[in-house]
């Protein structure tokens, strides 16, 4: 496990600088607002990673110009590489971003100009290899890149699955939903990688104008997950776990560490005890505990709503505001709200306030606050819940509304 932090970029000895990056009133200038600038900046050793490697990065970085305007050129990337320059790598100035030409690496740039073809606009963030400026996925963040503002970016890759997530604030608090979202395979293999930033300006034309590409603070952090586990109690480790069940219950205890526990078939009870983790009780009626942390809590089984393939769960210690229900909508089928986190279409959701109150709800997810019951009505404004019902209890019966449910 690797992990480092800086507070603030005072000492050079733990970065390795390249081109036009410098380290300026104790922070990292990738550039500094002239024409034709390329810089890079890498932390000083290699970082050792698996094949099933986690990591989680999060960093403030700040975009601006002499002139004060809003459309400064070009953008910076973050990077993971191997090339054979290790620490010393540099790319291309102008649209290259300090980043085209480094072999064998994976990036995620925060671009401020539309110079490419395949650039969708001047405030897009995407996901680059190989060294190259042409960005497999792309996403347009909710915010300007180039406010000038300081902005908060967190990206964290899930080496068990192969997910990386990129979010973005102006605020400190991290977003739930990512405002970036794709698979890819980082490493490949064990092996050792460099990380760190590039960024480069345009040419010295007429009328462009060049940001100073700043990054304020940095931290960051690998973990090596382990394979699922397959037993009758199962127990994790201060690691990020992926913890799976059989169909006959089990006591599946995740520790410390953003864990991934599933239960499946039987009536399971999950933990995940410190970390962000994941819990999916599966088809029996499981009792789950986040613990410490911001947590999901799963509920659906990958095809249309059946109670067998469902159980009712208990969500022991359900946290409003800071851990999530993610509702599966292949199996809730009638929602048509948007993906991502509440309801677009607001008449989805209800929260009553007794019980009688439920079946005469029009909504197709339906909470009890007097007693925390969660239902599934499959039939919307007919009498009684159709093919649906009870799918959780939420104990302790907190507030909740929508904003504390995510559709996947």
């Amino acid at each position: 496990m690797t992990k480092f932090s800086f507070k603030n970029f005072s000492n050079p000895l733990k970065v390795s600088l390249n081109g036009d990056a410098r380290l300026t009133n104790d922070v990292l200038r990738l550039t500094n607002g002239g024409g034709w600038e390329a810089g890079s900046a890498f932390y000083s050793k290699p970082i050792p990673m698996k094949d099933k490697t986690s990591f989680n990065t999060h960093f403030q970085f700040q975009l601006h110009n002499s002139n004060g305007s809003e459309s400064g050129r070009e953008g910076f990337v973050f990077m993971l590489h191997k090339d054979s320059k290790a620490a010393q790598s540099l790319g291309s100035n102008r649209s290259g971003l300090g980043y085209r030409g480094i072999s064998s690496s994976i990036a995620i740039e925060f671009d401020t100009d539309q110079d490419n073809s395949f650039d969708p606009n001047d405030n897009h963030i995407g996901l680059n290899s190989g060294g190259s400026i042409e960005s497999k996925v792309t996403s347009t963040p909710d915010l300007d890149l180039n406010s000038g503002n300081i902005i908060n970016a967190w990206i964290d890759y899930n080496g068990n699955n192969d997910q990386l997530n990129v979010f973005v604030s102006e605020t400190s608090k991290k977003p739930k939903k990512p405002a970036f979202s794709t698979f890819t395979n980082i490493i490949g293999g064990e092996t050792t990688v460099h990380v760190g930033f590039s960024a480069a300006t345009d040419g010295s034309f007429m009328g462009v104008d060049n940001n100073i590409h700043d990054v304020l603070t940095w931290e960051f952090s690998t973990s090596d997950s382990n394979t699922s586990k397959l037993g009758k109690n199962i127990n994790g480790n201060n690691r990020n776990n992926r913890l799976q069940g059989t169909n006959k219950g089990e006591r599946i205890n995740g520790k410390g560490g953003n864990d991934v526990l599933t239960g499946r078939g039987g009536n399971d009870t999950l933990t995940g005890g410190g970390g962000r983790d994941t819990l999916t009780g599966g088809s029996g009626n499981d009792v789950l505990t986040g613990g410490g942390g911001a947590d999901d809590f799963i509920l659906g089984s990958g095809k249309v709503y059946k109670k067998k393939d469902v159980g009712i769960d208990i969500i022991k210690d359900f946290q409003r505001n800071i851990d999530d229900i993610i509702l599966d909508t292949d199996t809730f089928t009638t929602l048509k709200s948007e993906l991502g986190e509440g309801f677009s279409i607001r008449r989805e959701f209800q929260a009553v306030n007794r019980k009688n109150a439920v079946a005469n709800s029009r909504a197709d997810i339906v909470y009890d606050r007097s007693t925390g019951d969660l239902y599934y009505n499959a039939n919307g404004s007919l009498a009684g819940f159709g093919g649906g019902g009870k799918i959780a209890t939420l104990e302790g019966a907190p507030r909740i509304s929508a904003s504390d449910f995510v559709l996947e």
